[in-house]
């Protein structure tokens, strides 16, 4: 049903519970995300589709509530380092470990 709602449609009054309320939103924009994110590939717009990931990040942190510190550092080691985007779950840093992590973002 998440999947079906456009982010205009999206009334964050109408839910209220905050847990619930920010699950939703991540869902519902994160599924525009990758809808916007094809086009912007087919179009070889790194730029915008870097923005994309950053958004994603964002919201993957803030309303997902899914990242890590770990993850977080390597996101932003990863701009500063001259990438457009980033984005990385916490699920291949764990599977990556920690000390691979810290490698990278170090």
């Amino acid at each position: 049903y998440l999947g079906s709602i456009k982010p205009k449609q999206f009334d964050e009054n109408k839910i209220n519970d905050e847990l619930i309320l920010k699950r939703a939103r991540h869902v519902i924009t994160e599924n525009a995300r990758v809808l916007e994110a094809k086009k912007y590939i087919l179009n070889k717009d790194i730029k915008s589709f870097g923005k994309l990931m950053n958004e994603s990040h964002q919201s993957y942190a803030k309303d997902f509530e899914a990242s890590t510190e770990d993850v977080d550092l390597i996101v932003a080691k990863s701009i500063t380092s001259g990438a457009e985007g980033a984005r990385f779950c916490v699920h291949l840093a764990e599977s990556l470990g920690k000390d691979f992590a810290f490698k990278l973002a170090v």
